[in-house]
């Protein structure tokens, strides 16, 4: 999570602007550390109609209001694999094909407005610390089906990389 250090060497405005922040929700303090709080990261989200937003030491380096996958897909075009490394990803919908885009493109911190069990356990199993707002079994329509195709096309892919590749063949292959 995004830290600020103190030593507690406030100033009275200093002090007011984290207690209000604090009573915003917005910062959490814990000794002599604030915390941007998860629900920070999906406020912005709805904020601003983005799907997902990345951000890479507290600054905002991408964002995308595309739905399904596409925002991770752009991303990982725009900035490239190596750049979304150790960043922190705010994500308002994270089932499996998008827990494995993320494997892919590996932030350390994931912040998710709904996600699935499965992705959940999925990212936490490689080290990456999720943050949910909701956990649900599977994403799925208000009639019961399930929300994204790319979610039962993934089922029985375990390599983010294998994983990563199917999704974009697939995109490509979907006419404009």
């Amino acid at each position: 999570m995004f830290r600020i250090y103190t030593n507690n060497n406030f100033n009275s405005i200093s002090l007011k602007i984290l207690n209000f922040l604090n009573i915003l929700g917005i910062l959490k303090r814990k000794g002599s550390f604030c915390y941007l709080s998860m629900s920070y990261y999906i406020t912005r989200l709805d904020e601003t109609g983005n799907a997902l937003m990345v951000y890479s030491n507290g600054v905002l380096i991408f964002s995308s209001s595309s739905k399904g996958v596409k925002p991770h897909l752009e991303a990982i075009q725009t900035l490239g694999k190596n750049k979304l490394h150790g960043t922190l990803m705010a994500d308002k919908i994270v089932g499996r094909a998008a827990g494995l885009l993320m494997l892919y493109s590996r932030p350390s911190e994931v912040h998710a407005g709904v996600i699935t069990l499965n992705a959940k356990r999925m990212l936490e199993n490689e080290g990456i610390t999720v943050y949910p707002k909701e956990v649900v079994d599977a994403v799925k329509q208000v009639d019961g089906r399930i929300y994204c195709p790319f979610e039962s096309m993934v089922q029985g892919i375990n390599d983010p990389d294998v994983a990563y590749h199917s999704i974009v063949e697939k995109l490509n292959s979907i006419p404009n």
